[in-house]
Order: C-alpha cells, then sequence, then structure tokens
C-alpha cells in the first residue's frame, strides 16, 4: 500500500472530486462514495484492485476496476497533474520528476531556509507578544537576528 498526501488549495472539495469522476470514466471505473464515519474496507471486494481519494472533509471516494483489467498505476497522479487541477501534465510520469543532484542540493537550502526563518518568525512574535514589541522595533529584532546568523554560518537567508 502507498499513501500519498497533495495538498491542493485552491480548489473545493467538489471541484476537485468533479476531476476524479472525469477520470473514473476514462478507465470505466466503478466509484462509490463512502459516508463519513463509514469504513472503506467494507466496499473493497478482497483481491480487487483498488484506489481511495480522502478530502480535507473527510469524504472518501473509492475506485475500483473488473478483475479482468489491471487498476491504472498513474491514475492518481494523473488525475492530480491535470490542466483542471494543478496544470502540470509533464508530472504523470514519476520519470519526468527527476531533478539533478544541484538541483536537489539547491532546494534542500532553500527548504532549510524557509523552515528556519519560519521557526525564526514565530519566535521572534512570541517575544514580541510577551513584551509589548511594537511592529517596527520586532522587524529590526528579526533582521538582527538573521544577521546575526549570517555572520555565525555563512549562510545567506533569503527574507523574501
Amino acid at each position: 500500500m502507498q499513501i500519498h498526501a497533495v495538498p491542493v488549495a485552491r480548489y473545493s472539495v467538489n471541484d476537485i472530486k468533479d476531476v476524479f469522476y472525469t477520470f473514473a470514466d476514462k478507465y470505466n471505473l466503478e466509484v462509490q462514495e463512502i459516508p463519513t464515519g463509514e469504513d472503506w474496507k467494507e466496499m473493497v471486494p478482497p483481491g480487487s484492485d483498488y484506489f481511495i481519494a480522502e478530502f480535507e472533509n473527510e469524504e472518501k471516494l473509492v475506485f475500483l476496476c473488473s478483475q479482468k483489467v489491471r487498476f491504472p498505476l498513474q491514475f492518481g497522479r494523473e488525475v492530480l497533474a491535470s490542466e483542471e487541477l494543478l496544470n502540470m501534465p509533464r508530472r504523470v510520469s514519476w520519470k519526468e520528476c527527476k531533478i539533478s543532484k544541484e538541483q536537489e542540493e539547491h532546494d534542500v537550502k532553500l527548504f532549510r531556509n524557509l523552515s528556519l526563518n519560519l521557526i525564526l518568525s514565530k519566535l521572534m512574535i512570541q517575544i514580541a507578544i510577551q513584551i509589548n514589541l511594537n511592529y517596527n522595533f520586532y522587524f529590526l529584532l528579526y533582521h538582527f537576528v538573521i544577521f546575526i546568523l549570517d555572520m555565525c554560518t555563512g549562510t545567506l537567508y533569503n527574507l523574501s
């Protein structure tokens, strides 16, 4: 079993479900809606291939295919990468998602910087709240802490 969580924030649950239904029709998949709180395992016949889409409102869709046909392995990727949702059709194939070692290292540094900035922001907000700092002083203090970190680590933190 594989579990993938993909945020698709700018769409409503109904919009996303509509796209799932469109692709289910394309592959002649049976779709069953699972009411909130019900066990999806009761809806899947033993030995069947299936795909479950779970939404933020806790609704679930189960996609089943006939025993004679193999379930499309890229079904979830194809739905989410479709023009209707993420508009990234090139990403349907996992082979197209590879990046160079240099790009991966760059992304890791960027992620670390963003994570550190988020942690620092939360910390500085807590400090500002505790000692009733006004926004301008908070802003200066935050940038001073970033400057000190730059000096200590030799890393340039991107504040934008």
